[in-house]
């Protein structure tokens, strides 16, 4: 047993949550840094059937809890991803007087000011589950790090991630009951997938992630039915039958007829916007046509999987599918 603490310095359950299906793993951590997954869920839902979708979503999160603090003692860290429309993140601003410029600011008084934005911002039937402070500034000036600085005036931006309130006060149950002495965290897919790709992937130049692994694709605040399971209402089990390459030349015809009118017209609001690398990700994200029409003289579009993270694990594909890009973002990143 001395051992295997030796050998393995933490736990993380990651958990993300999307659209069709709930994907979770318990990975731990060893004191070279690498991560080994010792457990895997993948527990689907129809979320199309609004009458059962949040019953067998909290009946699927309600399992991986109970499974993963029966069998993963020890796990210090929950991280939670989620995919849109199940949150929605919302940037605002806030200058506060201080009472005493002289004085340094101090962490105390920074979580007040973040305290009163998230009041402000919160509405019915939606909360704040966690914020970044992307900006501060003291006097006008901007500063890294506003603590230890004194001043009149405090400026800060912060990002809230907010999810329903039914959902948010189920997962803090579900971790106080389970795991109640654990960090908790959480995550849009799309912001932990741009901080692993800020991160680890050094871009040089402007980039996006689009992943379409949903029912929509979010690209930075615009909301497109670029979604493959969007799509897949549209031909129904013919998607299946071409993701695993078994599709009649017909069907296949008019399958990429489908597929490609939406990379077309994502492809349009592209020429729009000066990214120079777009990010693919999700289940569907190999697709070739998909990069047909989005590849161009100025934009470069790249596969985002799981595998990319393999040099932070101690099995080579960890995780199966470009889907699980988030998880192995949530591990890497914590």
């Amino acid at each position: 047993m001395f051992l295997w603490h030796n050998i393995y310095m933490s736990k993380i359950l990651a958990i993300d949550i999307g659209t069709a299906s709930v994907s979770a793993t318990v990975a731990e951590k060893n004191n070279e840094g690498k991560f080994f997954v010792s457990d895997f869920w993948r527990l689907p839902y129809e979320s199309s059937n609004v009458q059962n979708a949040s019953r067998i979503l909290f009946k699927n999160l309600k399992q991986i809890f109970k499974e993963a603090s029966k069998f993963h003692l020890g796990t210090t860290k929950v991280v939670v991803g989620f995919a849109y429309p199940l949150c929605l993140e919302k940037t605002m601003n806030g200058e506060f007087q201080r009472e005493n410029q002289n004085f340094s600011v101090t962490e105390q008084e920074l979580e007040n000011t973040v305290q009163i934005l998230k009041n402000k911002n919160n509405i019915e039937d939606s909360r704040a589950i966690s914020h970044d402070i992307l900006e501060t500034k003291i006097n006008g000036y901007e500063v890294k790090n506003p603590l230890g600085h004194n001043g009149e005036v405090l400026d800060i931006k912060v990002n809230f991630l907010e999810i329903s309130s039914i959902l948010k006060n189920h997962l803090e149950e579900l971790k106080d009951k389970f795991f109640p002495s654990s960090e908790f965290k959480c995550f849009s897919d799309s912001s932990i997938l741009k901080k692993a790709i800020l991160r680890f992937f050094n871009p040089k130049k402007e980039f996006a992630v689009l992943d379409i692994g949903g029912e929509v694709s979010v690209f930075e605040n615009f909301v497109f039915p670029f979604g493959i399971r969007h799509i897949e209402k549209k031909i129904g089990s013919v998607l299946n039958r071409f993701s695993f390459g078994h599709l009649d030349y017909p069907y296949e015809r008019n399958t990429n007829k489908i597929l490609k009118s939406h990379a077309d017209y994502f492809s349009g609001f592209l020429k729009e916007h000066k990214y120079n690398t777009i990010f693919l990700t999700g289940g569907g994200a190999n697709f070739p046509v998909f990069f047909d029409a989005l590849n161009g003289d100025s934009i470069v579009v790249k596969k985002l999987e799981a595998r990319d993270f393999e040099k932070f694990f101690l099995k080579i594909n960890p995780l199966s599918g470009g889907e699980d890009a988030v998880l192995a973002a949530l591990i890497s990143l914590n």
